[in-house]
Parts: structure tokens; C-alpha cells; sequence
């Protein structure tokens, strides 16, 4: 391993040691399982209510439910990540139902499945059903006290960015490369040359080549750069969503929006209306006009 690498790796473990201790400490477990056969086939479900619980685990390994467990007894503080395809949206509710009624993760992230690498020809899971299936899955998640959410609608945040790959985020690739995005980790994927913009110096122990071409389109995706987030009133708590995922749907030019952008809006508005309920239905006012904002006091 060339020393640059090495010496990166060490700067990357002290910045998220540094990061953990200025962040929710979750952790994120790295397998997407389906979450299926939680529920009674011949249950008449109305569509307002999670029930019909088997308690049975078809469909998730052992070890995913080994590590939730051993999490679990430990008293660790972790996030599980959930993707729904297109055939499971239906059956959301009843799977946010299992996992709090077994584990105890803090929050719980769902994100429809992406239609990318195998599930590239699949149907889209960013659907007004996934909308109504998240829907019910909050009030399953909630009667449990646990959080669930979706990555696009925060409505606790003030940002031009969605994530770090507007920002010089650093992501090492198992050869050395620098991206910008943490689902692009290989330099052989397709969309690669649009994230990777760092390489250990040729012939050398030290240091990198840098291209600061990609670099700077990177930077160009905060949510100000982009013309069609103009006027859509989730833009500064979105931040412009994945740009790995927008290059799907606008792979050769300006972004133009994709269904996660109805899904965005529509869950945003859900938190705006509880916002609105929970300070007595008439309107919602939090933080000042100074200081950063009428959010201010939420940070950015």
C-alpha cells in the first residue's frame, strides 16, 4: 500500500473519531435485507393499521438478526437502513412493525430501492404507494417511540447540501482513488469519472493527483446551482437530493427533477403540518429572524 494511502487512512480514522463524538452515534448496518413475510397472507388489512404480525424471520439472514441482537444486548445506540422495492411498498407498516416489536434501533431510514446496477430494470418503488406505505409506517414506528425517516425530508435542517459530495467529501476507493460519493466506490463503475477525482501520485509514496474539473462540477451540485429546485419550497431542507441518483434520471445534462422530488415534497409537508398541529393549528414560528433565520435555533 502506497504511504499516501496509508496516511489517509489513518487522517480518515481520526476525522470520524473526531465526527463521532459531534454526531448521533448510529450505526448504520451495511446489508439491505428484504423485510418480507412479517405478515398474515389472508389478513384483511384496511389500510389504517399495522397488524397481522407472524412473528416469523423469512427472508433475513441469521447474521442480520445475530448482529441486531448482540446490538441490542450491548445497549449500543444504532440506525438500520430499510430499501422497499416496488413489490414490498404494500408491506411496509407491517415490516417498521417487526423490527421495532424484535430490535430497538433508535431510527430507522427508508429509502425506495434505486433503480441501479441489478435493479436497474426493475419497476420504481417512488410511487404515491410508497408516499401512503411510509405514511402508516411512521405511526407503527411512533407507537413503538422510534423515528422513522426519510433521507430527502428534514425538516430540522437549513442546507444547500444534500450530502458531502457538493462539499469535497474524501472516499477512499480499495485502490487508492478519491471520490466524491460513497456509492460510487469503484473506479470501474459506470458513473465513476463523474466522482472520482483524486489518484495517488504515479511513481511516488507521497501524495496525490488531484482533477479539479470533476472537483468543481462536484461542487456545483449544492441546491443553489441547480435551476430546477428554484421556487420548491423544500429546497433549503433538501439540499438538491442524491446527485448519484439524479444522473439516473438526467444522465447528460441540468437536472430536471425525478419522482423523489414528489416524494420530498410530499413528506415534507407532512412534518410542516405536525409542526403546525403540535403549536395549536394555526401556524407554526420557530427560532428568530436573526441569527440565521426563522430556523435559526435548529442549526444549520
Amino acid at each position: 500500500m502506497p504511504n499516501s494511502l496509508s496516511r489517509a487512512f489513518v487522517h480518515t480514522r481520526e476525522e470520524a473519531l473526531i465526527n463521532i463524538r459531534h454526531r448521533d452515534p448510529l450505526l448504520y448496518v451495511g446489508h439491505q435485507a428484504t423485510w418480507r413475510g412479517f405478515y398474515t397472507p389472508n389478513d384483511s388489512r384496511n389500510g389504517q393499521t399495522c397488524s397481522g404480525l407472524t412473528g416469523r424471520t423469512s427472508g433475513l439472514p441469521d447474521s442480520v438478526i445475530r448482529t441486531l441482537r448482540r446490538l441490542d444486548s450491548a445497549d449500543f445506540p444504532y440506525g438500520l437502513r430499510v430499501t422497499v422495492t416496488a413489490e414490498h411498498t404494500e408491506n411496509l407498516p407491517e415490516s417498521i412493525e417487526y423490527i421495532c416489536a424484535h430490535f430497538r434501533p433508535q431510527r430507522v431510514m427508508v429509502e425506495p430501492a434505486y433503480q441501479l446496477g441489478r435493479w436497474a430494470s426493475a419497476a420504481s418503488a417512488e410511487t404515491e404507494a410508497f408516499v401512503a406505505s411510509f405514511r402508516l409506517a411512521k405511526q407503527c414506528a411512533a407507537r413503538f417511540g422510534r423515528e422513522l425517516f426519510y433521507s430527502g425530508a428534514r425538516l430540522g435542517a437549513l442546507t444547500s447540501h444534500f450530502c458531502g459530495v457538493s462539499q469535497d467529501a474524501f472516499a477512499l476507493s480499495p485502490d487508492g482513488g478519491v471520490s466524491g460519493c460513497y456509492e460510487a466506490f469503484s473506479e470501474d463503475l459506470p458513473l465513476a469519472q463523474r466522482f472520482f477525482y483524486g489518484k495517488p501520485n504515479v511513481g511516488s509514496n507521497d501524495g496525490y493527483q488531484f482533477d479539479l474539473a470533476v472537483l468543481g462540477n462536484l461542487r456545483k451540485q449544492a441546491v443553489h446551482h441547480r435551476d430546477y429546485c428554484n421556487g420548491c419550497f423544500a429546497r433549503w431542507t433538501c439540499g438538491g437530493d442524491c446527485f448519484h441518483k439524479a444522473l439516473t434520471v438526467s444522465p447528460n445534462g441540468e437536472f430536471v427533477g425525478s419522482e423523489r422530488c414528489h416524494i420530498t415534497r410530499e413528506l415534507t409537508r407532512d412534518q410542516i403540518m405536525a409542526k403546525i398541529v403540535e403549536s395549536g393549528g394555526l401556524f407554526w414560528h420557530e427560532g428568530g429572524l436573526t441569527g440565521g433565520g426563522p430556523i435559526g435555533s435548529q442549526g444549520a
